[in-house]
């Protein structure tokens, strides 16, 4: 009967948000139209030498509900430090045996009571969260642990946000650069209708990701009640099977009942998928899967990294910063990017607990729209997206030096433009 409720819920879910799934592209559009006006009036009326001021006019975003994880992950850091008890807690090393201990201690009930308020505000915001496979901090509770002891220590997160000051310095520039109160008044309008549409976009990511939270529960349990039955071996099992075929077997309409030997069929195609690269873009005629060496022949193939130790993408924010860089292919295997440049192919919103300590961001996807530059953004860090083949280019431990204002990197010599302190450097 569990899995009847099951499909019950999933599909009431379904329901009710089928008809408003439109509103993410409506949030996409505005955030468009308004950012595109907003960079095209400052490269018109704001100063030649300030090419980044756009991105400086929208740092702080009050209303975006991406860094309210980080600033309760603050909260919880600094709960621990002003506590002797706690911190003697969280000086252990093991994770999973101090989150045991706050489970199960009457001593540390509010502590407990912390930690139990962000699970159910912000559990489901992990990295890759919007894949249903992966486990999220309510699943996974003692990563949430290594989190809080890493904000221990190196500072609470939210010290690396932007700060007023900053903000301040890039209206006040504008306003001494632009005489003309119409065209001010015209600013700040615009400036005010693009922050609140990207703020209105992040929330929007952040409500889909409790919507995948949700799903993602509501599989784990069909899981656990699918291998209890000796349908499969292994709740994770699950997620090797499409949503039809799950349903289709509860109710009895299942075209093949043998699900554990479709898991294996499953599991071998997904080994062999680990060992491909596929192109960035991928053209086929007719049925896609008999057409696979059509990319190489209309010449869009893999070609190898460009030499050299300079590159150039997008910059998503005003400063400076160098540091040894740190690059990430599976976020699952980094236990913290303190100090670091943080150097990977994309990110998705649940890298916000890695970018806050980092000292700067460089990846090879993204545009000024993109989760990184809106974060890195937000917390005042360095941030530089488009910049091809980052992760195959740059070794990971060189040293790295980035101007996050001209989207310039470079690794291993420090160029002149960067000569004496950097804005960021420890």
């Amino acid at each position: 009967d569990d899995e009847f409720a099951l499909i019950d819920t999933y599909q009431a879910i379904t329901r009710d948000l089928a008809g408003r799934w439109r509103l993410t592209l409506d949030n996409d559009f505005c955030t468009m139209i308004w950012f595109a006006g907003l960079k095209r009036l400052c490269a018109r009326w704001g100063p030649s030498d300030r090419p980044g001021l756009y991105n400086d006019l929208l740092r702080g975003q009050k209303a975006m509900e991406s860094m309210a994880p980080v600033r309760s992950l603050d909260r919880l850091a600094r709960l621990v430090a002003e506590r002797p008890h706690y911190s003697a807690l969280f000086a252990e090393t093991d994770d999973r045996c101090i989150w045991q201990r706050i489970r199960n201690e009457d001593s540390l009930d509010v502590l407990k009571a912390a930690f139990d308020e962000h699970l159910t505000a912000f559990g489901d915001r992990s990295t890759e969260e919007l894949k249903l496979d992966n486990t999220s901090f309510r699943e996974r509770p003692e990563a949430l642990v290594g989190l809080v002891r890493q904000i221990l220590g190196q500072g609470t997160a939210g010290e690396r946000q932007t700060s007023p000051a900053d903000d301040e310095d890039a209206k006040q520039l504008l306003r001494r650069h632009l005489r003309n109160p119409f065209k001010r008044l015209i600013l700040r309008f615009i400036v005010r209708r693009a922050g609140t549409a990207i703020a209105n976009r992040e929330n929007m990511r952040f409500a889909r990701a409790r919507l995948f939270g949700l799903a993602r529960r509501i599989f784990w349990r069909m899981g656990e009640a699918f291998a209890n039955r000796g349908l499969i071996e292994a709740e994770a099992d699950i997620h090797f099977l499409t949503v039809d075929e799950v349903f289709d077997y509860v109710l009895g309409m299942a075209a093949t009942q043998d699900l554990a030997a479709l898991v294996a069929l499953r599991k071998a195609e997904y080994a062999r998928f680990r060992e491909c690269r596929p192109a960035d873009r991928i053209r086929c005629h007719g049925l896609p899967y008999r057409n696979t060496d059509r990319t190489v022949a209309s010449g869009i193939r893999e070609t190898g990294p460009a030499k050299g130790n300079t590159a150039e993408g997008v910059g998503c924010g005003s400063g400076r910063a160098e540091g040894r860089a740190l690059v990430v292919r599976d976020p699952g295997d980094t236990a913290s990017a303190e100090g670091c440049i943080l150097v990977a192919h994309s990110t998705d919103p649940g890298w916000v607990f890695l970018m806050t300590v980092a000292r700067g961001i460089v990846v090879e996807k993204g545009s000024v729209l993109s989760h990184t530059a809106i974060v890195g953004r937000e917390l005042g860090i360095p941030t530089i997206v488009g910049v091809k083949d980052a992760t195959r280019r740059i070794t990971d431990g060189a040293m790295i030096f980035m101007d996050g204002g001209t989207g310039k990197v470079c690794w291993n010599e420090a160029p002149a433009i960067y000569a004496g302190r950097t804005d960021q450097a420890a």
